[in-house]
């Protein structure tokens, strides 16, 4: 590889890295999710709240999960989530949620 495109793949490795670890993780526990007009539903409403990485929503109806990241400094909170939710026409269970640093 030519030495240019060494340097360049490293920072764009280091980059990528970077922007990683400045995000949190969620996994959201949802009662209520069908069928996938319930996922586009969740789907739509969290692309619109500040912070979230909007390619990274994972809505699986089978199991009532939503997974997500959101950008450094943005908390999601149980009661954001829960008028979120409520206002879709689901039930929110709950949350947790992971720093990308802690997965080391």
């Amino acid at each position: 590889m030519k030495p240019i495109q060494t340097l360049l793949l490293t920072l764009l490795l280091t980059l990528a890295g970077t922007a990683l670890a400045d995000t949190t993780h969620y996994l959201i526990q949802v009662e209520g999710l069908a069928c996938e007009l319930c996922a586009e539903n969740v789907e739509g409403r969290l692309q619109e709240v500040e912070g979230v990485v909007d390619d990274s929503i994972d809505v699986n109806v089978d199991t009532g999960e939503v997974r997500l990241n959101v950008e450094a400094g943005t908390e999601l909170s149980d009661e954001q989530l829960r008028t979120l939710f409520e206002e879709a026409g689901f039930t929110y269970r709950g949350k947790t949620a992971e720093s990308a640093d802690s997965e080391g």
